[in-house]
């Protein structure tokens, strides 16, 4: 999936088992779009943290404050950044 190569490319390195289970729960048990998930891979590329750890936080972040959509018009995106600072 698209989602899976991104955090690869990004991160440099393959995936292990456990992380690639840990992006599957993030759709199949918390229900992220990819887009947001990608959008929580930008914000931890741009602070140089290369780890599903640091991610999980941004997402978890954004959903304690209800930021669930990665489209125009929606709080969770800026042009060129993403917004809900972890």
């Amino acid at each position: 999936q698209k989602v899976f190569r991104a955090i690869q490319t990004e991160f440099g390195r393959d995936l292990s088992p456990i992380e690639m289970e840990s992006i599957s729960k993030w759709f199949d048990e918390d229900h992220y779009e990819p887009e947001v998930i990608e959008l929580a891979l930008r914000e931890a590329v741009l602070r140089h943290v290369y780890n599903l750890t640091y991610m999980d936080r941004i997402l978890l972040n954004w959903q304690k404050r209800n930021l669930k959509t990665a489209g125009p018009g929606s709080r969770l995106f800026l042009p060129g950044r993403a917004s809900g600072n972890a």
